[in-house]
């Protein structure tokens, strides 16, 4: 089974990728020149999305947002943390917070997350865990690698195709390949050890590694049946992980009952204050319905509502038109433009 390629991303929140500034010995003072041409910025601001409102205008706030739409995005989040959260208390919110989400072709969305204080439960999620479970130290150092590959090919603009032929998640990029197949050797006997870590490791990024690795574990539906239930955990980078972990091999579930649990979770998930959680559980609501279609009216009923709320209200291809193509699928009450699907899932 092939996914499309991820050629989204989302800093400062899920995976800041901040760049370091590097030092050293200072070089000569360069004698007078014509002055430098001027780099094209790497990123363009494309749009404002504004996800989550129901009696508060989002005309009204897009004009709050002091950000030039064609401007250069600028690698710094004070940028938007300077005025963002004052916009809350000026709204009358229970939260209003601001992320950007790039993409390889250099739109930059800076994404507005709006909760009306008679939905205030949008910010309850469960209880962080408080043990310490020890993951071993290759699988850690493998998942290192991969990631700081995965970032730098985002940096540099190399695209990479995902799929999952082999029984696990590859990599058509020759290096992140090779560590997809180092993880495919080495994961298998620690299956119990990432379990237990997901479930009980108070280290949240600790969680999500666990997480992600389960994609080189046997037994993919016990391993969803046990993943799925901490979907309400505090770390969105945890929540994205797990949900990113069920989205490529929920069409291979066949409990029916195991299925059911996911999508209470899922539909859940598309509430949350949060590009990546929308964005997974589109996706894994999509793969769902792939392998079980007959499970149509189960997802209507259980996540129509915000299925439709984010389809109006999304200007993302990857989240918008995701919904917009769920909601065609599922045959909701709804008038929204054509569903658009040149968007991945993000990171």
């Amino acid at each position: 089974m092939t996914k499309p390629h991820h050629h989204c991303w989302m800093l400062w929140g899920l995976l800041g990728l901040a760049l370091s500034h590097l030092t050293g010995a200072q070089p000569p003072t360069p004698q007078p020149t014509a002055p430098p041409a001027t780099a094209e910025p790497r990123w363009r601001w494309r749009d404002f999305e504004i996800v989550g409102s129901t009696q508060t205008d989002p005309a009204a706030i897009r004009q709050a947002i002091p950000l030039p739409l064609g401007g250069a995005f600028p690698d710094d989040p004070e940028v938007w943390a300077a005025w963002c959260p004052g916009l809350a208390e000026r709204f009358g919110l229970a939260s209003l917070s601001c992320s950007p989400v790039l993409f390889l072709d250099g739109r930059a969305y800076l994404v507005v997350e709006v909760v009306e204080k008679e939905e205030a439960e949008r910010l309850q999620f469960g209880t962080a865990p408080l043990e310490d479970v020890a993951l071993p130290e290759s699988l850690v150092s493998l998942y290192t690698r991969l990631r700081e590959r995965q970032q730098d090919n985002f940096r540099q603009g190399r695209a990479n195709q995902e799929d999952v032929k082999q029984g696990y998640l590859d990599y058509s990029e020759p290096v992140m390949h090779g560590i997809a197949q180092e993880l495919a050797a080495a994961v298998p006997p620690h299956r119990t050890t990432l379990l237990a870590a997901l479930a009980q490791d108070k280290d949240a990024e600790d969680r999500a590694r666990a997480a992600t690795l389960l994609h080189w574990a046997p037994d993919k539906e016990g391993s969803i049946a046990a993943a799925h239930r901490y979907l309400a955990d505090p770390s969105s980078l945890v929540r994205n992980d797990i949900s990113r972990f069920l989205l490529f091999y929920l069409d291979q579930v066949k409990s029916r009952e195991t299925l059911g649990s996911v999508i209470d979770a899922l539909a859940l998930q598309l509430s949350r204050p949060s590009h990546g959680d929308r964005n997974k559980a589109l996706y894994a609501l999509e793969s769902l319905l792939e392998g079980t279609p007959d499970l149509s009216p189960v997802v209507a009923q259980k996540a129509g509502p915000w299925i439709l709320r984010i389809a109006r209200q999304s200007v993302l291809d990857n989240v918008g038109g995701v919904a917009k193509g769920l909601a065609e699928r599922l045959k909701l009450e709804t008038e929204v433009p054509t569903a658009r699907r040149d968007g991945p899932p993000s990171r």
